[in-house]
């Protein structure tokens, strides 16, 4: 259905906007479908701006677009350069994200906590902006999240009302907090096996965070491949829900990357994978590969390229039976 659509300005308008990309609050909702799809909608109204379509909506969709790809980056602690992640010059794309902020103070707090700190204390761990609160209402527990001035994440747990009282790590990212935040939880209830799910789970999120942060660089060809394997060996060893569900994410990602290069080459996949050292670049492993791409394609990339990205493992193939000499 997405080739018969038009992805044009009416379309982003009533379908790009942030909110109904977004989900900062709820880690358990996939990273890599989130930011390929705010990157992808950025470049998309960009072009459609820079056409001659820039309407003053659509040029306030792109200036909210290119905002809330600096807060994604730094909500999920992802290494972003404008330039490489879109292809718009830095001081271009920071224009773009100013201009969002003349319209929103809620952003230009966050904003200023993440770079100058004229509104706060400047890098001081105590000086704490809130981000969020919920209520556990059995449990009678308040949480607060919010952001230090060294620019990592926090958390209180403690009595509706009461005065916060935070706890003293900082998490780089949103979902660090999050975590550790749910295991104090279980803790205050006595309920030791979801205190050792969460526990679990912040472990294999530090080891999901590496892959989150390197999310926008450039891998090479054998890069690729070894990727691929260790992010397959890594998904093996994840025993909670939410792991297997990064992980799963970040094995189908490199895989696409994998497929992609392997069509760009015009090579089979157990071609490709066994020039990229891949030991067991072997028929049924070839499959799996391609089975994960295309899980890639239907679940974190964005409907706008998702055609043509289904058309590219169309073209490609897993193997080649070998023949007898």
């Amino acid at each position: 259905m997405a080739d018969t659509l038009v992805f044009d300005a009416a379309w982003h308008l009533d379908h790009s906007r942030p909110e109904a990309l977004l989900r900062y609050l709820d880690p358990t909702r996939s990273f890599m479908g989130q930011i390929n799809r705010l990157t992808e909608r950025f470049r998309r109204v960009q072009t459609l701006c820079a056409g001659g379509d820039d309407t003053t909506a659509l040029l306030k969709l792109r200036n909210a677009l290119a905002f809330h790809l600096v807060k994604m980056s730094r909500w999920w602690h992802v290494d972003f350069c404008p330039r490489g992640a879109t292809g718009v010059r830095n001081s271009l794309f920071l224009t773009y994200v100013h201009a969002h902020l003349q319209h929103s103070l809620e952003d230009e707090m966050l904003y200023d906590v993440l770079t100058m700190q004229r509104y706060m204390h400047a890098n001081e761990g105590g000086h704490i902006l809130i981000l969020h609160q919920e209520i556990d209402e059995p449990l009678g527990v308040q949480t607060l999240y919010g952001i230090d001035g060294h620019r990592n994440f926090r958390f209180s747990n403690g009595s509706p009302g009461a005065r916060p009282v935070w706890n003293d790590r900082g998490h780089p990212d949103f979902a660090g907090a999050w975590l550790a935040a749910g295991s104090v939880r279980a803790l205050i209830a006595g309920n030791g096996d979801s205190m050792t799910v969460f526990r679990n789970a912040r472990g294999e999120h530090e080891q999901a965070r590496v892959w989150h942060q390197r999310h926008f660089h450039v891998r090479c060809e054998r890069r690729a491949v070894v990727a691929y394997d260790q992010s397959i060996a890594q998904l093996l060893t994840c025993r909670t829900p939410f792991g297997r569900a990064s992980f799963e994410a970040i094995a189908n990602d490199c895989a696409f990357r994998v497929a992609r290069m392997a069509a760009r080459r015009s090579m089979t996949l157990a071609d490709f994978a066994e020039a990229g050292g891949m030991a067991d670049a072997n028929p049924r492993v070839a499959i799996a590969l391609k089975r994960r791409a295309r899980a890639h394609v239907a679940s974190a990339i964005d409907e706008t390229r998702r055609h043509e990205s289904d058309a590219c493992l169309d073209r490609l193939i897993a193997y080649l039976p070998r023949r007898c000499g």
